[in-house]
């Protein structure tokens, strides 16, 4: 089967309710032009890839069922890293956006800032040219699903990825250590393509993975603020099992690093993609402990 992983943006319907389930015997059925643009090119993707299920956040959890929910999320790990391949729709702003439409070409790149364009030879001897863009601070060509809390883990998990973004659609496969694009990479994109390396933890210690972890997911938006723990849920269960579940997760924290990780703080300088008002206030209701990240808005990052 093969996730979906996108930005819902405006409210979406159709979604999965209890009432859709109530006395139904046998599946449920959507015509294809009743479904959001972005969930109908993800089919028509596993259709090309011979791919007979697709795993969609708002048709297989039920959205008005607390309960659902809860389990749902507890089993984000197992869902991604499972998945044969993960669609990330990057490039679509909703759900009603689609991603397989025409990206960005080479005059609305120019026009987006500072460029250059250089002459360019292929290995075959075929030539172009290639524009080089100094991203400025602000004005980001990040992805508009990047943006999103709930999509770093969705992003991170799964075994393959096939990222369609504005500027260039990138496959990546975690086991044979291979990534495949059609255009650039960023330097942002090129750093969470490296997390996604076979071995990364090995790499780094997973105090100093963990926390860069939480940096980039607390830059990120959420429509529901309280899901600060839950967006990094999945991500805490690879923790538990690398530690052989020997260490113990606190609101957003390790036992084993616990001093060092309570020297965060909020990033001032608003580099992160929070907003400036969500980034100077804490929660006006109780969601994390004072001493935890989680419990303010915005970017943070620690001292050590």
């Amino acid at each position: 089967y093969a996730c979906l992983s996108y930005k819902w943006g405006r409210d979406q319907e159709p979604v999965l309710t209890s009432n859709m389930l109530r006395g139904r015997r046998g599946p449920l059925q959507f015509q294809a032009e009743d479904l959001p643009k972005t969930i109908a090119d993800a089919v028509f993707v596993c259709l090309s890839l011979r791919i007979g299920y697709l795993w969609v956040d708002a048709l297989c959890i039920i959205q008005d069922d607390a309960q659902d929910k809860a389990e749902q999320i507890g089993e984000m790990q197992q869902i991604y890293s499972q998945s044969a391949i993960t669609i990330v729709a990057s490039r679509a702003d909703s759900s009603e956006d689609g991603f397989l439409h025409p990206r960005l070409d080479s005059s609305e790149i120019e026009a987006l800032g500072e460029t250059c364009r250089l002459a360019y030879r292929s290995e075959k001897g075929e030539t172009g040219s290639v524009i080089l863009h100094l991203r400025p601070q602000k004005a980001p060509l990040r992805d508009p699903l990047h943006e999103r809390g709930w999509a770093y883990q969705e992003f991170l998990l799964p075994p393959r990825i096939i990222d369609y973004g504005r500027m260039q659609t990138t496959y990546n496969c975690r086991e044979c250590e291979s990534t495949i694009t059609d255009g650039g990479i960023s330097s942002a994109d090129a750093l969470m393509l490296f997390i996604r390396r076979k071995g990364f933890y090995e790499l780094w210690p997973l105090k100093d993975s963990w926390q860069l972890f939480v940096e980039e997911c607390s830059k990120r938006q959420l429509s529901v603020p309280a899901d600060r723990l839950n967006a990094m849920s999945a991500i805490a269960n690879v923790f538990s099992k690398l530690t052989d579940e020997k260490d113990e997760y606190l609101a957003g924290h390790w036992r084993s690093s616990f001093p060092e990780s309570l020297m965060w703080f909020r990033n001032w300088r608003k580099n992160g993609l929070a907003s400036e008002v969500e980034s100077h206030h804490a929660f006006g209701e109780y969601f994390a402990p004072s001493w935890s990240w989680p419990s303010v808005m915005g970017s943070v990052k620690f001292k050590y």
